[in-house]
């Protein structure tokens, strides 16, 4: 009986906070995150609670039993000596038609929320039952403002480091803003795996940048998440890098066609090299291309390669018109190719006679050769 009593008198009159917009405030129920659309929140042995017990995400800590909640989604104290703020509302925007599933006054999602301020995306804040003033009037005391840090849930960048600036939403004085964003809490993780960040991680960070924690409020939810950003390459831009290859080797890229279609890549964003192998059988050609980044290769494909039809100009053992050009005079004989070969390469062909001669492929089935 005794307790309840205590408990009571520790409890002030609720301030009841909604959302107008699709956003939702997040609280910790029994150890899982749940959403509401509508709170009414008071202290209970020393952290902000709503009305069924549930704490805040974050949580928030306060001394005083008396609570008020600003438009921006400060927090405020509210003591005899003046008000100061104490934690920061955010709120969750889930996917356009995430799931739900509702539990009494709270919804319960599967899909990972971006944290944003009110008055943003998210909507502004609907109030009421907050204490307009402190219970006794003294002149009131002002408290420093402080840096408000709100660590986004997931990032990804193309660049080798990563900033505070990259991971949270900053609200500061300009050149303190300037400094923290400058900060740099990470290296971005190789490509296709994720890099976690604590909250304990980055308080160190801000502590070896000269940040202590009373100069700031860093809202950060759990862990936040980090991952290089990528990019995809399409097949028909591999077929191009394969045909590069190939013409490296003497034979022109528009001469090639791909034989079957080659799937789409991902890469990391940022300069990919390209490293290629090529192996040719008579007017066929396989390559093998590496793609590497920072020295790692982040991805390969094999694409065959064929001669067109338009391209070909003589085939092994196909009988040729083999043209002689001498000072002027000129001598059709037959003969047959003994290789193969496209349109402008230069080809071996045979005589009936056994006699051998190196000339041009001007056109199909046709080889110049000058004495």
């Amino acid at each position: 009986m005794w307790s309840l009593l205590v408990a009571s008198l520790a409890v002030a009159p609720g301030v009841w906070v909604g959302i107008e917009g699709p956003g939702y405030f997040r609280l910790m129920d029994q150890g899982r995150i749940v959403a509401a659309k509508e709170m009414s929140l008071s202290v209970v042995e020393g952290e902000v609670r709503d009305a069924e017990g549930r704490g805040l995400v974050p949580s928030v800590r306060a001394k005083a039993t008396e609570i008020a909640v600003e438009p921006d989604g400060a927090i405020v104290s509210v003591t005899p000596s003046g008000r100061f703020v104490i934690g920061r509302l955010m709120l969750a925007l889930y996917p356009e038609g995430a799931q739900s599933e509702k539990r009494g006054n709270v919804f319960v999602f599967a899909d990972r929320a971006k944290l944003v301020s009110p008055g943003g995306e998210a909507g502004s804040l609907k109030l009421k039952g907050a204490p307009a003033k402190p219970s006794t009037t003294p002149t009131p005391q002002v408290t420093p403002s402080k840096a408000k840090i709100a660590v986004k849930a997931e990032i990804e960048t193309d660049r080798e480091t990563v900033t505070l600036g990259d991971l949270a939403e900053i609200e500061a004085a300009s050149d303190v803003k300037q400094k923290l964003a400058a900060i740099i809490v990470a290296d971005t993780p190789p490509f296709r795996t994720r890099a976690s960040l604590s909250r304990l991680t980055l308080e160190r960070k801000l502590q070896q940048a000269g940040f202590s924690p009373e100069s700031y409020e860093l809202n950060l939810a759990g862990t936040t998440f980090v991952k290089r950003a990528a990019r995809t390459l399409a097949g028909s831009a591999i077929v191009e890098d394969a045909k590069k290859a190939v013409a490296q080797r003497g034979t022109p890229a528009e001469a090639l066609v791909a034989e079957g279609s080659v799937a789409d890549l991902d890469l990391p964003a940022g300069e990919v090299r390209v490293e290629s192998n090529v192996f040719e059988n008579s007017l066929t050609f396989s390559v093998q291309l590496a793609y590497i980044h920072n020295g790692v290769r982040v991805g390969s494909r094999s694409v065959r390669l064929k001669a067109s039809s338009d391209a070909v100009g003589v085939l092994r053992n196909e009988p040729v018109k083999l043209v002689l050009r001498s000072a002027g005079a000129r001598v059709e004989v037959d003969a047959k190719a003994a290789s193969d070969g496209l349109i402008g390469n230069r080809v071996t062909v045979r005589l009936d006679s056994g006699k051998t001669h190196q000339g041009i492929v001007v056109s199909r089935g046709v080889v110049e050769v000058k004495l």
